[in-house]
């Protein structure tokens, strides 16, 4: 078969592609038998034999000092991460062990069932090799099956063991939150608290003053004055000119009405760290020279000078970034819709809430070395919750969280505009709660739980500090996200179309939110209390294999097991599309074989997809045969509709009662087969409406295929001529016509026939045969628009419908009837 060099590269380019999907097909199909090599009817590779025994002696020395340890009901911090690290190794051993010994066992057991049966009394005994082989393997397999009941009963010590530390540390944990601390509203407790306050305040005080007079001459003479103040200096004249400069660049422009959200983020971020470039450029300066200088040490104000250094970057990053979110002095720049008094309070409140927390962290860190009595602690947190919850409680008001633009529009709702949405519930439930938090911290801080109140306060302020880092940091990738969909140079360089670049900013935003919800969630759960050590076993869990009563749920395998399907219906999809492109029309131009062939790929695809799928689940093949029986009738009840639909489907693929292309007739539908799909069949009528039906019904219901075995199709052209018409000249004309047409077959020959004697005419009858069924229309109505000149040009009357309406003349006898006689009374009449 000769082909031109474009269909040959096109050849080329396809058969490439479908040599690229076997070779993925391969290597999917090699992962996949990773974790099912038992199924495998082939030995198993011996592998080197380990010193299981040694291993479990030195575990069981280990769990025995975790036993030890947790009998003593005593926590410590480094104990306990030590045991956790112990038995997390002890666990990866395990699980290394049994993975190798399962092995070990399974080729055993191959090798032992490939010896068959023992044979019985009464029959023939076998030779001594095969015994002394049976009894060698019996031995070994039973040594395997000893060592995976002892490992299986390691990895149950080790998960009791780490579940015995982790509620030993949660015991502690709760019992150190509900201590219960003198009361700050008793009497005593404020006697005590307040001059001890007043004390400790003039040790901050005298302590920089305490400081420089214990320096000696020569550690006087090494404290310079006027570098520290060059440094300063120059920080600041740096931080100025980069603040400058990013502002021009990407700062706010006034002059920009309603700008995009990708710019006020853009502005948003560029004023955050302007705003914050002075300060921290200055504080970093001061902070590198002082600790290039071994002068400031150690002491009351060597900890005072780093709790101040940590405490105002904490407050200038996130005072920073708080009023680079709301904006009050460029209200159409802000990145949350709020009233200009909702921004200043919302604003003010957040600031003075970091303010306080920055001090908090100060005094904190600056008086770890003082010996604080707990009636001052009590006091001092007390007062200091009641601080920070009453500014929640100020912030997280309903009232400050609606859109700026609803009060106007609730006005023009009565003229049909709908107001602005209100928060979901779930927002406002959020906001409840955590005024409702607030309210118990502040409770539990004058009943004497500081410690509880701490917990509720601090935890509440650091998970609202990574929600909004999240929200900002979702919105800045998914607004580039946008801007990368969006680009024109993609578009062109990559060939993207339009539709394949939302579908990846659709799916892209997906992943990246989900991302980020991850991440953010296991960072409030470990803000709240659980430790990094249960929640990485947790996660090693979930991973690695949970078990549920007699099942193990992984999620690696299931996600293994989801990809290795999606990628095999990807690569049958690529491999369909190559064989209905380029593959097929090299071989054969029935476009009905092609897609039937395309289709029967996409059966094979799907059935693969799923065989890899179980596989790559770890489930044993046999396993589902048996309880394939109990599902079947699941199957036939639930699923049966779906069955019947697939199997149908696969039967109209087989034996192509229809194809694809055929003109059809199913009912009341007709039109061209499109598409033969697992489940149902893509009908097109000629108003181009897709009809959707169901395989079975195509199966079980009169289908006409008007182009079942080939597309040539009889038109039949009915005409009537007035009486007195020569038959002859009629039959000659009809004839003529048809022969004219090029779509008309030569074989068989058209003819003409006389039907009938009508009651205005003869009634004839033009049978013609045409190549393809598809025009039948059209040349249907180009020979009536041919047969209409040639009748015109003979003479021949096309006759019209005529009725002839006999009516009786008996005018006379009506008027006799209708005239009333002569002295005679009016009917009704008295």
């Amino acid at each position: 078969m000769l082909v031109d060099s474009g269909n040959n590269d096109n050849y080329s380019f396809s058969m490439k592609k479908i040599l690229f999907s076997l070779m993925m097909c391969a290597s999917l199909a090699w992962l996949v038998a990773l974790p099912v090599h038992a199924q495998s009817d082939t030995p198993a590779v011996e592998q080197k034999t380990l010193d299981a025994k040694a291993a479990i002696k030195r575990w069981e020395t280990v769990f025995q000092a975790a036993e030890s340890y947790l009998g003593d009901q005593r926590f410590d911090e480094v104990q306990s991460e030590d045991l956790y690290n112990q038995l997390n190794r002890i666990r990866s051993e395990a699980l290394n062990f049994k993975n190798i010994t399962d092995k070990q066992y399974q080729a055993i057991a191959n090798l032992l069932e490939a010896l068959g049966e023992k044979p019985a009394e009464n029959e023939q005994p076998e030779s001594q090799t095969i015994s002394e082989k049976r009894s060698k393997y019996n031995d070994e397999l039973s040594q395997k099956r000893e060592q995976l009941a002892q490992i299986d009963l390691a990895l149950v010590r080790v998960d009791e063991l780490a579940d015995g530390l982790s509620t030993l540390r949660r015991g502690l944990m709760v019992q150190e939150i509900f201590t219960r601390y003198p009361p700050p509203v008793d009497v005593q407790t404020l006697a005590i608290a307040l001059p001890e306050v007043l004390k400790h305040i003039q040790s901050l005080v005298l302590a920089p003053g305490d400081w420089f007079e214990s320096l000696s001459a020569e550690d006087r003479q090494r404290l310079a004055v006027w570098p520290t103040i060059l440094v300063t200096v120059l920080s600041l004249l740096l931080g100025i000119f980069l603040r400058s400069w990013i502002l021009q660049r990407y700062g706010r422009d006034e002059s920009t009405e309603n700008p995009p959200l990708t710019m006020k983020i853009t502005a948003a971020i560029a004023d955050g760290v302007a705003r914050g470039l002075v300060p921290l450029l200055t504080l970093i300066g001061l902070g590198l020279w002082i600790s290039q200088h071994t002068v400031v040490t150690e002491g009351l104000f060597a900890e005072m000078l780093k709790a101040g250094f940590g405490a105002s970057v904490y407050f200038v990053a996130l005072g920073t970034l708080a009023n680079a979110v709301l904006s009050p002095e460029h209200p159409g720049w802000r990145l949350i819709d709020l009233s200009p008094v909702a921004t200043r309070i919302v604003g003010y409140a957040t600031l003075l809430l970091i303010a306080v927390v920055a001090i908090d962290m100060f005094i904190v860190e600056a008086t770890r070395s003082l010996a604080l009595s707990l009636s001052m602690q009590s006091t001092y947190i007390s007062l200091l919750i009641l601080i920070k919850a009453m500014l929640i409680i100020l912030i997280s008001l309903p009232r400050w969280w609606v859109a700026q633009g609803s009060e106007e529009n609730r006005a023009e709702t009565e003229i049909g505009v709908m107001p602005a949405p209100r928060p979901t519930i779930y927002v406002d439930y959020l906001r409840r709660l955590i005024i409702v938090v607030a309210f118990v911290a502040i409770l539990a801080s004058f009943a004497g739980y500081a410690n509880l109140a701490m917990y509720l306060v601090e935890n509440l302020i650091d998970s609202a500090v990574y929600i909004l880092l999240f929200m900002g940091l979702r919105a800045v990738l998914l607004e580039i996200l946008t801007a990368i969909t969006r680009s024109r140079l993609l578009r062109q360089q990559a060939g993207l179309k339009l539709i394949t670049l939302k579908h990846i900013k659709l799916w892209g935003g997906g992943l990246i939110t989900a991302a980020l919800v991850i991440i953010v969630a296991l960072k409030l759960v470990l803000i709240w209390g659980v430790s990094e050590e249960d929640l990485s076993r947790w996660i090693g869990s979930l991973l690695t294999g949970m078990k549920v009563g007699s099942i193990t749920i992984s999620l690696s395998d299931i996600a293994i097991a989801i990809f290795v399907f999606i990628a095999v219906m990807a690569l049958t999809r690529l491999i369909q599309r190559a064989l209905l492109s380029s593959i097929l029309p090299q071989f054969t131009a029935n476009r009905a074989v092609q897609h039937s062939l395309s289709s029967g790929t996409g059966y094979i695809g799907i059935v693969v997809a799923i065989m890899m799928f179980v596989a790559a689940l770890g489930i044993n093949l046999e396993s589902i045969a048996l309880v394939a029986g109990a599902l079947s009738v699941g199957i036939g009840f639930g699923l049966q509709n779906i069955v019947n639909n697939f199997v149908s489907g696969l039967i109209l693929i087989l034996e192509r009662p229809i194809k694809v292309g055929d003109w059809v007739v199913v009912g009341q539908h007709e039109g061209f087969v499109q598409q033969i799909n697992f489940r149902a069949t893509e009908l097109e009528t000629f108003t181009r409406a897709s009809v959707i039906i169901p395989n079975s019904e195509m199966l079980s219901n009169s289908v006409t295929n008007l182009t079942y075995h080939d597309k040539t199709s009889r038109v039949e052209l009915p005409l009537q001529v007035a009486y007195g018409t020569d038959p002859n000249v009629v039959i000659g004309i009809l004839e003529t016509v048809a022969r004219e047409q090029d779509e008309v077959l030569n074989y068989p020959k058209a003819f003409v026939l006389l039907t009938g004697f009508g009651a205005d005419g003869l009634d004839f009858e033009l049978r013609c045969f045409i190549r393809d069924a598809t025009m039948k229309l059209t040349v249907a109505s180009n020979i009536r628009l041919r047969l209409l000149e040639k009748l015109n040009e003979a003479g021949i009357e096309i006759p019209f419908p005529q009725r002839v309406l006999h009516m009786a003349a008996t005018d006379n006898k009506v008027a006799q009837d209708s005239s009333p006689q002569v002295g005679g009374e009016l009917p009704g009449s008295a």
